[in-house]
């Protein structure tokens, strides 16, 4: 006997969905539209890129034909739906938003127009973030390694997916839009008390502004270091140490084990973990090297002034990119974190992104 169906609901292929809801292909709700045009040398143009993990589309910047390599360009327009061929299974995909409209894109992406009687195109820049049809990003990729995957839009377009009524669509479309604002206005309110906080760190970590019980007055400037290279004492009872004699960089790594997350430079952002992706270490790419201990500190080494460090709480098998260097402080190692970022002096900065070896 088979399973009950919920009323209002109809079994498909593709699961319970309901029963108003409609299967197109996909080729039925999406035009790719193809907008050429010809390049002029003095012109300028605005380039558009598509960030991984549904980030959305930003400008690349403002160039003059000449400065464009690739002549093969397309225009795009606002709200069109953009795809990276080869950035699509990480969630290269958005929309274009109004100032962007009119900049240009080569081949290398896939520029969509909706069906206006079947689709929203809001709706759809949401959906496509659902992990059932998020998938269908990876299946229709070929490739052999994560990075350089192309993507089949032609095989893509004839899948079928389910979609609501557009009046739903739109409602849907609505709601969320009014949580996205929600969530920014938040965001935005909690970036301001982390930049309070920042300036608080700026000086305690540099002993600018001290406790009571641990002396008093105020140090001027608040780093030992001025602009100027001019060396400035240190807070009394403060010892001034090298960074290697009070941890060890880079220490050195038996064998990676078998399996394991691997933290790449885009797995971290403002101190946050954002991904875990476990791989097999035959599989692993040669910058997986820095196998992590609980409370290591990664610090960011390439591109160092984005700031993404991480402090390393966590326990099981983890190896960090050598796009970072691996801290492990013999001793207070939270507070080393906090002094490191985010205001590690730029000299000192560069002596670890300049370190030759693990030691």
């Amino acid at each position: 006997m088979g399973a009950v169906i919920p009323k209002g609901y109809k079994q498909t292929k593709v699961g319970l969905i309901p029963e108003d809801w409609e299967e197109f292909k996909l080729k039925d709700v999406l035009n790719l539209t193809l907008e050429s045009l010809v390049m002029e040398d003095e012109k300028e143009y605005e380039l558009i890129t598509v960030r991984r993990r549904f980030g959305g589309v930003d400008s690349r910047g403002i160039f003059k034909g000449k400065k464009i390599l690739v002549k093969n360009q397309f225009y795009v327009r606002e709200n069109d739906f953009v795809i990276s061929k080869r950035q699509i299974s990480h969630g290269a995909c958005g929309l274009v938003p109004k100032e962007l409209d009119g900049a240009i894109v080569s081949n290398e992406y896939n520029v969509f127009q909706p069906n206006k009687d079947l689709l929203d195109q809001v709706f759809f820049n949401y959906y496509v973030r659902v992990p059932k049809f998020n998938q269908t990003f990876y299946s229709y990729s070929d490739g052999i390694h994560i990075e350089k995957l192309l993507f089949k839009t032609k095989s893509w377009l004839k899948q079928k997916i389910p979609f609501p009524p557009l009046k739903e669509q739109q409602k849907i479309a609505q709601i969320l839009i009014t949580w996205d604002d929600a969530i920014s206005k938040q965001e935005a309110l909690i970036k301001a008390k982390e930049e309070l906080k920042k300036g608080l760190m700026q000086k305690l970590l540099s002993g600018e502004v001290r406790f009571k019980e641990f002396g008093a007055g105020t140090l001027v400037p608040s780093s030992s270091i001025e602009k100027n290279g001019t060396e400035v004492p240190a807070p009394g009872g403060w010892d001034e140490v090298r960074l290697g004699d009070i941890s060890k960089i880079n220490p050195k790594n038996n064998n990676l084990p078998e399996s394991f997350v691997y933290i790449d430079l885009e797995s971290v952002k403002n101190g946050t973990l954002l991904k875990e992706s476990i791989i097999n270490s035959d599989n692993a790419p040669s910058r997986a090297q820095r196998l992590l201990k609980k409370d290591d500190i990664l610090y960011q080494t390439v591109r160092p002034y984005q700031k993404n460090n991480f402090f390393f709480k966590l326990t099981g098998n983890y190896v960090a990119s050598t796009g970072y260097a691996q801290i492990r402080a013999l001793e207070s190692s939270e507070y080393l974190y906090h002094y490191l970022h985010p205001t590690f002096p730029p000299n000192y900065t560069y002596e670890i992104t300049s370190t030759p070896k693990a030691s």
